[in-house]
């Protein structure tokens, strides 16, 4: 195995949600990395200023193998976030649209209601003057 990627879909707002490929593993890139973090998230990348090295203790290795899974399980947890945030709201636009096409269709049902107790009030109110002309 080669690379772990992830689809899923990734929040924008109520009414947009779309679905992404994000590769896990491998890092290509610590830069890259932060720049497509910043892009999901929106935030601004501030210039550092300060290049210098830096001492790990303990050594670098030690460090990417402490931090590797972490970064895994958060990133992964992360995208799961974005795919039930996605699926909720996708849910409430549904419910939204069933409630209005609900209330549009009780509204239609009325008036057919009310018309036809209308005619049927109409139609006795016919039958008994033509029966109290007749007699």
């Amino acid at each position: 195995m080669d690379t772990i990627e992830v689809i899923y879909p990734r929040f924008k707002n109520t009414l947009i949600q779309e679905s992404v490929v994000r590769p896990v593993l491998p890092l290509h890139s610590l830069k890259d990395f932060i720049a497509a973090v910043q892009a999901d998230t929106g935030t601004v990348r501030v210039p550092h200023a300060d290049e210098r090295e830096m001492l790990f203790e303990p050594n670098a290795t030690q460090v990417l193998e402490a931090l590797l899974p972490f970064y895994v399980n958060r990133h992964i947890y992360q995208l799961v976030l974005s795919a039930k945030a996605s699926e909720h709201s996708a849910r409430m636009v549904a419910m939204k649209t069933a409630k209005d096409n609900a209330t549009k269709l009780v509204g239609e049902l009325s008036l057919e209601y009310n018309k036809a107790r209308q005619a049927a009030i109409t139609q006795e109110i016919l039958e008994i003057a033509a029966s109290a002309f007749a007699a």
